[in-house]
């Protein structure tokens, strides 16, 4: 059985290209393990979408943090990708410590995608490498909301 998996990215065309972009990539696989959606500009990234409840939706930075304090807050099992531009480990460290599955830079290529869907499916975190790469030079913070206070303006 394949899961469920909704780009609600902030612009459409974003969503509509990765979700093409890995199928293509998936091609090879004999059994296509993702089921991709587009959620409608607007909707609700929690909710069903083509009638179906997503196993993992993939935001951007823009709405990582409302949706994941409103995952916390409520009793639903969504794993959730953060696809964001910035490359900072403290804001990767601190989405993860908010709720989110997996985190996943905009420039990284689309096989880095693939493989936080597949950590997400398989109930393991992901942090994509250009985060991990300055590990050392950052330390994690814990005051998480005041670090993502602002991230409701980023993508």
């Amino acid at each position: 059985m394949s899961a469920h998996v909704v780009f609600a990215l902030r612009h459409r065309a974003l969503s509509e290209g990765l979700a093409r972009e890995l199928s293509i990539l998936m091609g090879s696989r004999r059994d296509p393990p993702y089921r991709f959606s587009i959620a409608p500009e607007g909707a609700e990234p929690l909710g069903p979408i083509d009638g179906f409840v997503p196993d993992v939706v993939v935001i951007d930075g823009k709405r990582a943090r409302q949706v994941l304090l409103q995952l916390s807050s409520g009793s639903q099992a969504l794993r959730v990708v953060v696809y964001t531009q910035f490359e900072q480990l403290s804001l990767a460290q601190a989405l993860v410590q908010l709720g989110a599955t997996a985190v996943v830079n905009k420039s990284s290529d689309q096989s880095t995608m693939l493989e936080a869907l597949d950590a997400c499916v398989q109930g393991r975190q992901y942090v994509d490498a250009s985060f991990r790469s300055v590990a050392d030079q950052v330390q994690l913070r814990r005051d998480v909301p005041e670090l993502l206070s602002g991230f409701g303006s980023l993508d």
